[in-house]
């Protein structure tokens, strides 16, 4: 109901202190440990998929993570590249239905049962075969359909199976809107640069922004803000014109939007914290080794017989 006033950063430090207090008081029970550090790992799973994924973010905790498909909803249009990708995998269709197909705007959503018939058997097999077949990461319990796979599986491996985002160890590098941008340098306006990289310094987002004479620097997320430029000069940049010809300060800085319900200082403080799939074989724990010993439950008895 709006009690955190849409402010992801105090929903996510309220649930990292409860795990918190659960590691701190139950040191003693290596069972216990195990659990409550499971669930942290799908916690940061889920939160890093579900909201800070602004711009594709998981319908449920249950969705391939790859497809992002609700497996509660049955969607019977796709798009024309998902159709294209489904007959070039070795389905035979005519030359004619392919034809029709071709002829099929790219934007617009498909409904397959309009589809030529040889397209609409073998894509209704495929799904059907393929996208209610889960294989689950025994790490982080995300779900990934057989058919998202790459290469694709028939049947599910007999080997312990660890997802994409697990292995790659995905942070909050790969999923935050400036983590490409082309800033202005404040000290040269025919001077650009680039983000990089971003790195959690101290529990704070960091930006690292290499200019066009190789010199890096270190910056704030209020810093890239007020100093990013549009998607014009991202457009020529990346099809690498002359940029010694061109006047950067000509160019307008970019005015960013979040969808609603997110704020960029609010989301910039939750970067600084968020793990998402980083963190492989380390402990989540932020509570110091001493405070453990004295406030364990089996600690706070012997005190109590002592």
């Amino acid at each position: 109901n709006g009690l955190y006033n849409n402010s992801i950063f105090s929903f996510y430090v309220d649930v990292i202190l409860v795990f918190n207090n659960l590691f701190v008081y139950h040191t003693d029970s290596y069972i216990s440990m195990q659990l409550i550090n499971r669930y942290v790992i799908i916690f940061e799973r889920m939160f890093y998929e579900m909201v800070l994924t602004w711009d594709n973010p998981l319908p449920c905790h249950d969705a391939c993570v790859v497809c992002r498909i609700n497996p509660y909803i049955y969607t019977s249009t796709l798009s024309k590249d998902q159709i294209m990708e489904i007959t070039n995998n070795g389905v035979a269709i005519s030359q004619s239905s392919l034809s029709q197909l071709m002829n099929q705007s790219t934007t617009d959503l498909i409904d397959i049962s309009t589809l030529p018939l040889d397209i609409y058997d073998n894509i209704s097999t495929i799904t059907k075969a393929n996208f209610h077949k889960y294989i689950i990461c025994e790490r982080c319990e995300s779900y990934t359909h057989l058919g998202c796979l790459d290469p694709p599986l028939l049947i599910p491996p007999r080997t312990e199976w660890y997802c994409s985002g697990c292995i790659e160890s995905k942070s909050i590098a790969n999923v935050h809107i400036n983590k490409t941008a082309y800033v202005i340098s404040p000290n040269n306006s025919n001077s650009y640069g680039q983000v990089v990289g971003i790195e959690q310094i101290k529990q704070t987002l960091r930006f690292i922004v290499e200019f066009d004479n190789k010199s890096r620097e270190i910056w704030s997320g209020n810093q890239i803000r007020h100093h990013i430029l549009s998607d014009e000069i991202d457009e020529i940049i990346n099809n690498n014109r002359n940029e010694s010809s061109i006047t950067f300060s000509n160019y307008q800085l970019k005015n960013q939007s979040f969808p609603s319900g997110y704020d960029f200082n609010d989301y910039d403080a939750v970067c600084g914290l968020a793990k998402g799939y980083t963190t492989w074989g380390n402990t989540y724990l932020s509570i110091p080794p001493n405070l453990l010993h004295t406030n364990s439950i089996y600690s706070i008895r012997k005190s109590l017989i002592d």
